[in-house]
């Protein structure tokens, strides 16, 4: 913190504002979702001071960076068809972010490597404190935890907004320890650090057991047995690690039961599918139903979508005409990003999304920046399962680290 402070909070250094403004953000991401508007505000202007001043303005500047403000302008040419003004009026003020953060970056240009290492290190450490504090608390309630995780609920974390936002941060969390771990592997004082981290931040979400940051453990956890213990030892002590890693694996389901329940209810979700049965207060069977209402929605409106402001009442009006057997309560809303843009937008939007997407990954492939690639690649999973555009946290994390790296190659 008092190396951070240094960077941030030196009068003579001219870059304190936006980074200051960077570091509010990440604190609002866990605390204060008010803290978090404020500092996208702050990085607009900060970033168009530091742009247009004389002392500043041979900061590299990438306008790559610009192509998510294309989010926002679509978003506004879809009021020639919108029927419900109000709600687009309320969706063009939420969503002004994708044209404050990226605008704000712009115009400051290329920031220092160093404190964007210093953001990560902030956010790792803010999210294990919150993991291990969620985690405590959760063994405090752990028959309600247990209970939830059979009804597919979760209990409300006691740090942090929800279990939606939390689960992607650590998720993401994951990613960037995984990274220290790998750059770290040879030298034997720090990677003892990290891997003891990891494994208190690894026990914390089992114990949690929130679905895809538990996906992105057992993924992450995987790849770094695989490439790092595997490679590097004995074949007595690769045997030994095989044989602990799955002890580990198959004790952890066994003896926590949020997990083992977790794991069931996803199991019964799946066989509720495939068997075709009443799919009422069934997390995943009323999530496809959602995609296949809104698939329905696509159909009637394919080229230029039925506009964001009216797709819940076009849902709406979709699930009236066809239930799907699901009552009232149970009638969800669409959980993908890519459907939901889909569904708004129609299918030119989309594909011109994706091929952005597609440019900025082959951007990271070719820099070889394998970090940004997995961060960019959580989102993109997470897209399959959320809105994840449409909700502020982790729209604002989006726009945070994929500007950060963009800017850093």
């Amino acid at each position: 913190m008092i190396k951070l402070s240094n960077i941030l909070l030196n009068k003579e250094n001219t870059y304190n504002a936006f980074y200051l403004s960077c570091f509010l953000l990440i604190i609002g991401l866990f605390f204060s979702r008010a803290l978090l508007s404020i500092s996208a505000f702050l990085i607009f202007l900060s970033g168009l001071y530091f742009g247009f001043s004389k002392a500043k303005n041979k900061n590299h500047k990438d306008t790559k960076a610009l192509f998510v403000t294309a989010i926002y302008f679509v978003f506004l040419i879809s009021y020639f068809w919108t029927t419900n003004f109000n709600i687009w009026l309320s969706l063009s003020f939420k969503n002004v972010v994708f044209i404050l953060i990226p605008i704000g970056f712009y115009f400051f240009g290329q920031i220092n490597i160093k404190c964007l290492h210093k953001f990560i290190q902030l956010f790792c450490f803010i999210s294990i404190v919150s993991a291990t504090v969620n985690a405590v608390f959760s063994l405090t309630q752990y028959k309600e935890v247990s209970r939830l995780a059979i009804e597919s609920k979760h209990l409300h974390p006691l740090l942090g907004s929800n279990y939606h936002d939390l689960s992607l941060i650590y998720a993401l969390t994951v990613v960037f320890l995984i990274f220290q771990i790998k750059n770290n592997y040879l030298l034997s004082k720090l990677i003892k650090k990290y891997l003891w981290v990891y494994l208190i931040f690894s026990i914390c979400l089992i114990l949690l057991a929130y679905r895809f940051s538990l996906i992105i453990l057992i993924i992450g956890s995987s790849y770094l047995f695989l490439t790092h213990f595997i490679k590097y030892q004995s074949v007595k002590l690769k045997i030994v690690g095989v044989v602990i890693f799955l002890v580990i694996i198959s004790g952890s389901y066994f003896s926590i039961n949020p997990l083992k329940n977790r794991v069931n209810n996803t199991y019964q979700d799946l066989k509720s599918i495939y068997l075709n049965k009443n799919p009422n207060y069934q997390s995943l069977a009323q999530r496809l139903i959602a995609v296949k209402c809104a698939y329905e929605v696509l159909k009637e409106n394919l080229w230029i979508g039925s506009a964001p402001a009216d797709l819940n009442e076009e849902m709406t009006f979709q699930y009236d005409k066809n239930s799907y057997l699901l009552i009232k309560e149970n009638r969800m809303f669409i959980h993908n990003q890519y459907l939901y843009y889909l569904a708004s937008y129609g299918i030119i939007w989309v594909i011109l999304f994706l091929l952005g997407i597609i440019a900025l990954a082959k951007s990271y492939a070719l820099q070889k920046n394998y970090l940004s690639l997995g961060v960019l690649g959580i989102f993109l999973c997470h897209m399959l399962f959320e809105n994840t555009l449409e909700m502020q946290i982790p729209s604002y994390m989006f726009l945070f680290f994929l500007l950060s790296f963009q800017n850093n190659h």
